[in-house]
């Protein structure tokens, strides 16, 4: 990939080629949510992301180092890709999509893990990962 140095003083917007752009498919009917991290390690962050195309909505886990750019996120797991209809009735009765019976719950996400066992750690993260799940259903749900 060749990377192309604009000189700014002599830019002009209405002379730009684009044919170099890169397309990275988000179509304008796509609407993208992150949730809160439910575990953040050495400016890391580890969290949900919720892709709304079409009546379907693609759940990933991503992270996210915080020294970047937003936009450079790392896919670390396809969750589930979910029909619109039925993640409403998920949200509307506040139900884990993960399993589609674990009703979630407000609580407290605890990012200090540092000091905690191992086993200590994997539970508080996936309580973590329950605690976002409830706030972001919420967010949709206003």
């Amino acid at each position: 990939m060749d990377i192309k140095l604009l000189n700014l003083e002599e830019f002009d917007i209405n002379d730009y080629d684009n044919k170099d752009a890169i397309n990275i498919n988000i179509q304008e009917n796509t609407t993208i949510f992150f949730s809160y991290p439910y575990y953040s390690h050495n400016d890391i962050d580890y969290q949900y992301r919720f892709t709304f195309e079409d009546q379907q909505v693609f759940i990933d886990e991503i992270k996210n180092d915080n020294n970047l750019d937003f936009d450079n996120v790392i896919l670390l797991k396809n969750i589930d890709s979910i029909e619109l209809i039925k993640f409403n009735e998920y949200l509307s009765k506040l139900i884990d999509f993960r399993d589609g019976r674990t009703f979630l719950e407000d609580g407290i996400i605890n990012l200090n893990l540092d000091l905690l066992s191992s086993n200590e750690k994997l539970k508080i993260i996936s309580n973590n990962k329950k605690y976002v799940l409830y706030e972001i259903y919420n967010n949709f749900l206003e």
